[in-house]
């Protein structure tokens, strides 16, 4: 079973992962990609700190649980990751594996809002860094197109805010720049990676 099932590419879809695509077509090592952090207004610095806020309130600071419940519900054999296919939904949430995860989830999230607030230099190569470990979860059935479910989710967690529509949209353009800055990073570590373990397995 594989992303298929829960990810399928389509008009409309908020986001690809044509980095990932992009370099299965071309030698990856040849490759010199660039990932620049995005600019964001004060207006839009704003609306993210603020709606992440509220989203934090609204889920009583469980962002990652509900991130994770919601992607079970769409794509259920993500459970495998963690040894979890077994158990129901709810069973699988409250599960210390899952629940270890769900806040580093959150955390992260949290780390990109203050960091781009702050414009750091060490958080591209952070979420590279996040990219290429999770190359090591393949073998669990992990499937890059599920950090595209990711994002999805989460703005569609934000379009579900009670927000006035200037609010909405401000907050829409915001959460997008922000994903796709973040999908950037890690779905550039994961071809890098991959790219690395290829060649050390033409060496042997």
């Amino acid at each position: 079973m594989g992303a298929s099932l829960c990810y399928q590419k389509k008009t409309g879809s908020n986001f690809q992962s044509s980095l990932i695509d992009y370099t299965r077509k071309y030698d990856a090592a040849e490759l010199e990609i660039q990932i620049i952090q995005p600019e964001f207004t004060p207006q839009e610095m704003s609306i993210a700190h603020y709606t992440w806020e509220k989203l934090k309130k609204r889920y009583s600071n469980q962002v990652g649980t509900e991130i994770f419940r919601k992607i079970f519900s769409k794509c259920p054999q993500v459970k495998e990751l963690f040894g979890l296919q077994k158990k129901a939904d709810e069973s699988a949430l409250g599960d210390s594996r899952m629940s270890r995860h769900t806040v580093i989830f959150q955390d992260i999230i949290e780390l990109l809002i203050v960091d781009l607030s702050n414009k750091s230099d060490t958080l591209t190569q952070s979420l590279v860094t996040l990219g290429a470990q999770h190359w090591f979860f393949n073998s669990r059935g992990f499937r890059p197109e599920y950090w595209i479910v990711f994002g999805e989710t989460l703005v569609n967690l934000i379009r579900e805010l009670p927000l006035n529509i200037c609010q909405r949209r401000l907050a829409s353009r915001s959460w997008m720049k922000l994903i796709i800055y973040l999908l950037e990073c890690v779905q550039l570590g994961y071809v890098k990676q991959m790219t690395t373990n290829e060649e050390e397995e033409e060496e042997h």
